[in-house]
């Protein structure tokens, strides 16, 4: 219950960020508009050259997902603000849960423009040592190691993995699971005649249907 709980809230705050940046998309493409062409594209070199420069050029940058964690952010691990990359930044937001209960939900941005790559939760229940329990993704560069991410398709997926279960959730969304990598989730949306805790066939999951998010817990 406590992962399905999460799973609706993290739909819910992915949902606001994607609007945040379209808008924030449809300002800039005013201002380019509104600005002289030349000396628009020369302050923008000299304002952006050296952050994009550190994201795409560095080869430290890791984008991997496995059973393990993505990128930087690893289950069963502590993660603080002082441990990520520097070409990362880490903020905290709080997150309804439902049924009066409130939680913390980290969330890792770029650097440049603060886009959202991925969100997690830890889990403090031991005591202070608090550790990665969850992690949602939502960049499409962090991939598996057979290449698949968000913006793959449901065959993508099976061409790699073998379907283990796939179970739908009250807002359309199925989670397929694999017997590879059983820690992890991927959600592909607007499947017909789903309900909370319906199990599918992978058949009856469309072959072009995009996966939109990566979801990872920690299975301890």
């Amino acid at each position: 219950m406590k992962y399905l709980i999460y799973l609706v809230s993290f739909s819910l705050l992915f949902s606001a960020c994607s609007e945040d940046d379209k808008d924030s998309k449809e300002n800039d493409d005013s201002s380019k508009v509104e600005n002289n062409e030349e000396k628009f594209k020369d302050t923008l070199a000299a304002d952006t050259e050296p952050l994009i420069e550190a994201q795409t050029s560095s080869t430290d940058i890791d984008y991997l997902i496995d059973d393990l964690g993505v990128g930087p952010v690893k289950v069963g691990e502590l993660l603080e603000a002082s441990d990520i990359p520097e070409y990362y930044i880490l903020e905290s937001q709080e997150t309804d849960l439902g049924e009066g209960e409130t939680g913390i939900i980290k969330l890792l941005k770029t650097k440049d423009g603060g886009k959202l790559l991925l969100s997690f939760t830890q889990d403090c229940s031991e005591g202070e040592n608090c550790v990665t329990d969850q992690i949602f993704v939502s960049d499409p560069n962090f991939k598996t190691s057979s290449g698949i991410g968000v913006g793959s398709t449901v065959n993508d997926f099976k061409k790699y993995y073998t379907p283990a279960m796939v179970i739908g959730n009250e807002y359309g969304n199925v989670y397929m699971y694999s017997e590879e990598v059983p820690n992890i989730g991927f959600e592909v949306l607007g499947i017909p005649d789903v309900y909370p805790g319906k199990e599918f066939s992978i058949e009856d999951v469309p072959g072009e249907s995009l996966i939109s998010k990566v979801y990872l817990y920690n299975p301890i």
